[in-house]
């Protein structure tokens, strides 16, 4: 796995699904904007951005139902309550917490969102045997 990116926005405006994006592309956590600064509290206008973002990279986000966290292998953001009592993003691998960007390092209580990152076009994907 790339270098892990821990937030440098924390509370109710941090940065964690931006520190989560960073690590997945390995770039620095300057480079990914903190989507509730740019479109606040508007999940319509957050997703926008989020998207936006990663369209400019080659990729798309779906989010599924957390019950269907077992049926997918890889790499994805979740969400859920922190042990602080705000939403809080993590990545998973193969079904389990592999990096909280939060210095605290406790993940979430439970999952309540899967995001899934997709490449918009598969055929530009290099394969590495």
């Amino acid at each position: 796995m790339k270098r892990f990116k821990k937030q440098t926005d924390f509370g109710e405006v941090g940065n964690c699904f931006s520190a989560c994006l960073a690590s997945v592309f390995d770039v620095p956590i300057e480079d990914v904007p903190n989507f509730y600064r740019v479109a606040g509290n508007d999940p319509a206008a957050w997703w926008g951005a989020v998207r936006g973002w990663l369209r400019d990279r080659g990729f798309g986000v779906m989010s599924i139902q957390a019950d269907l966290i077992d049926q997918f292998e890889g790499l994805f953001i979740v969400g859920g309550e922190s042990e602080r009592g705000i939403e809080h993003a993590v990545l998973y691998q193969n079904g389990k917490v592999i990096f909280d960007p939060h210095p605290s390092n406790v993940g979430v209580k439970d999952v309540t969102s899967v995001d899934l990152l997709y490449p918009l076009d598969p055929s530009k994907l290099e394969y590495k045997p």
